[in-house]
């Protein structure tokens, strides 16, 4: 090999190396340089499959592109919600038509910057014809290269015949990092990354033992079923979209008018920061974490999610309540068109049958309340509605280096009062009601939130002048407690002092509580699952941390996956 050659490779080599620990977060450097080489074999693969067709350098240089651009779309992802780009966001062309909203000038440049190299490689393939000398050689080495890089998917357990993952976690110092996607990307590097999020968990092969010990567990939970009170004619579940009590922060609660209306105020910890809502919502409509499965779960689990599957819209749907829900935005968002149904809900009601004629991307909620009453206009008819607004929905316009705080109490004062209106509404017909409105998750001004001490500097590994220099440290799960931390309002037209008690029981408790603890204190007639999982919310002690370990595999097997009828020979 001549200088010429050499210095080729290593200029080509020294752009990989450099985009993917710049898209990773690593730190520069040449010792990590040579101990990070099995991290880039998914790059190699791609390169050695392009070389037929073009140089190295020009195979480098694209490939180098590419990544540094999703490098700041993750980055941009991160920042708004705490969770980096995964393969199956590339899926979801709904949430992706969102990204010029949020997108930096950076990712602009560089979306320009990659179509002229594109232009200039194809052009300078052209005029010095493509390559073709030894094409198989490459194809061969591609595909030799590619099958490591995609060992996720040939592994199914540690001693796998074809791939030992004893091999590449022990050897290379590559392993998923499942329960932490920012670690992941971190440790293994945004290619391995996206190759090991487009495999998800499934909860499947449960041993016989687990499956015995929760059938014991839920005859146990049996006990505490039986109704002692008529249920309410109108269940209602409100998710408000970033809603957070940033009015507390100057002497009056920005929940005053609905404090007034009858509601009691408390805290729960959701999930997610910033964005996410998908997975608040699951949390609460099935009484179960959502950290113990892959990514955002309405994306990756719409297929394997069984029609049977046991949630909180499905039983109070079993105990004769029309089951409805609800958005003011688009039916496919977060693929809840194909989600709902399996979820228990007869009727979906989203932006496209209610008639809007604004101009804003966010509609108002008078909008979703306005068609509610539609679906609630029948008292003596038991109906459960879950009702997710969208208005306050970020970004917000920064000014003046406030975070984006105007505009985001602009927009929270006027969802707060059509919520109002719309319970004042429910009073003036006398409906017999139990409202309960939950934040999915705080407003992504991190800024906002670093600058007025409302959250500690040790929650952030980075900041900086915009909402979109934060970084969450999401690697600390104590943070969670903290970062979390989001409203809950409950209001029943017929049992104020009760809803006190129940208030009192969700205090600080992870959002998927919220339903199974309203189950117990109503003593609906329930599958015995919520009045089990009602249980581990009462007795569970420590932070948000402490508590998803406490949900068997089989749980969500039995409720998700495969449906309650598939377990009648386990005596469920």
């Amino acid at each position: 090999m001549n200088f010429s050659k050499f210095s080729r490779l290593l200029v080509s080599l020294a752009l990989i190396y450099f985009s993917v620990a710049h898209a990773s977060g690593w730190e520069f450097g040449v010792k990590s340089f040579f101990l990070d080489q099995p991290k880039l074999l998914p790059v190699y693969a791609v390169i050695f499959l392009l070389l037929p067709f073009l140089t190295l350098f020009q195979s480098s240089l694209f490939l180098s592109f590419i990544i540094v651009l999703l490098g700041e779309v993750s980055s941009t992802k991160l920042a708004m919600n705490g969770e980096p780009l995964g393969f199956y966001d590339f899926l979801a062309i709904r949430q992706v038509s969102q990204l010029p909203s949020y997108a930096p000038s950076t990712i602009l440049w560089l979306s320009v910057g990659l179509l002229l190299v594109c232009f200039f490689i194809i052009y300078s393939a052209w005029r010095n014809g493509f390559r073709k000398r030894n094409s198989l050689k490459f194809a061969f080495l591609g595909g030799l290269v590619s099958i490591f890089s995609l060992y996720p998917h040939f592994t199914e357990h540690k001693d796998s015949p074809l791939i030992s993952q004893r091999f590449f976690s022990q050897f290379l110092g590559l392993e998923y990092v499942g329960w932490h996607m920012v670690t992941d990307v971190r440790k293994n590097g945004l290619p391995f990354h996206l190759i090991y999020t487009s495999k998800k968990r499934l909860i499947q092969n449960i041993p016989p033992r687990e499956t015995a010990s929760l059938a014991l567990k839920l005859k146990s939970s049996k006990a505490a079923g039986g109704s002692k009170l008529p249920l309410p004619r109108k269940i209602i579940l409100v998710l408000c979209e970033a809603c957070w009590d940033v009015g507390a922060q100057q002497g009056k609660s920005s929940f005053f008018s609905l404090l007034e209306n009858g509601f009691t105020l408390t805290e729960m910890v959701s999930p997610v920061f910033g964005g996410g809502t998908a997975n608040a919502e699951f949390e609460v409509l099935t009484g179960l974490p959502s950290s113990k499965l892959t990514g955002y779960v309405y994306q990756e689990y719409q297929d394997e999610l069984s029609p049977q599957s046991v949630t909180f819209p499905s039983e109070l749907k079993r105990l004769g309540y029309r089951s409805y829900a609800m958005h003011n935005f688009h039916r496919g968002f977060y693929h809840r068109d194909k989600i709902y149904p399996k979820m228990g809900f007869e009727k979906f009601v989203s932006l496209e049958q209610m008639n809007y004629e604004g101009d804003e991307f966010f509609p108002r909620d008078s909008l979703l309340y306005e068609a509610a009453q539609g679906l609630l206009n029948t008292p003596e008819e038991r109906v459960f509605l879950s009702a997710v607004t969208v208005y306050t929905h970020g970004p917000y316009v920064e000014s003046e280096g406030d975070g984006g705080l105007n505009e985001y109490e602009k927009r929270l004062e006027k969802s707060v009062s059509d919520l109002n209106d719309f319970v004042t509404m429910l009073d003036q017909q006398g409906a017999d009601y139990l409202v309960a409105v939950y934040g999915d998750h705080k407003p992504s001004m991190a800024k906002y939130f670093f600058d007025r001490h409302i959250l500690p500097g040790r929650v952030f590994t980075k900041t900086g002048d915009t909402n979109m220099d934060f970084q969450i440290d999401s690697e600390n799960d104590r943070n969670q407690d903290l970062i979390g931390k989001v409203p809950v309002l409950i209001k029943s037209s017929a049992r104020t002092r009760s809803v006190e008690n129940l208030v009192r029981k969700l205090k600080e408790k992870p959002l998927y509580c919220l339903t199974p603890s309203i189950v117990s204190w109503l003593k609906v007639e329930s599958d015995p699952s919520f009045y089990m999982m009602s249980g581990i919310c009462e007795s569970a002690r420590g932070g948000y941390a402490s508590y998803p370990n406490r949900y068997p595999d089989a749980l969500y097997e039995r409720n998700l996956f495969r449906g309650f009828s598939d377990f009648a020979k386990a005596d469920f």
